[in-house]
């Protein structure tokens, strides 16, 4: 489930939250959250198996506090959508907030793979130096 050199944070379960009938109701079967170092992943507790749903940090645009009767986050992805989640009781959810920000904030990981050979990048660097 995980890439080559991604790291696990913290583990986590947690309930779908939908708004009905003027207040938040938790959806079944819960479901598994692994966060990472690069991204959220999201499984179903299910005995048919599913593929993980993945949240890469950088699609995440903020993460608070869901006011509800119950410990919970609402997550805005940066297309606007938004996935309310209660964390189930025992764990600190906000100790989760800050670790989705923080995942959030990274910048994202890219390898660059420079264009220039070293020869064309010393002719470049002479090519400046007498300008």
């Amino acid at each position: 489930m995980l890439v080559e050199g991604e790291t696990i944070i913290g583990r986590y379960q947690a309930e779908i939250a939908r708004w009905a009938n003027e207040r938040w109701v938790s959806t079944v079967p819960p479901i598994y959250l692994t966060l990472t170092d690069r991204r959220l992943i999201l499984q179903p507790q299910t005995r048919k198996r599913h593929d993980p749903a993945s949240i890469p940090g950088r699609y995440i645009k903020d993460v608070s506090d869901l006011k509800a009767n119950r410990q919970g986050i609402a997550l805005t992805l940066k297309n606007d959508q938004r996935i309310h989640l209660f964390i189930s009781t025992g764990r600190n959810h906000l100790q989760f907030i800050e670790q989705l920000r923080a995942l959030a904030a990274l910048p994202p990981s890219k390898d660059y793979q420079f264009p220039l050979t070293a020869d064309n990048l010393q002719r470049l660097i002479d090519f400046v130096k007498m300008l």
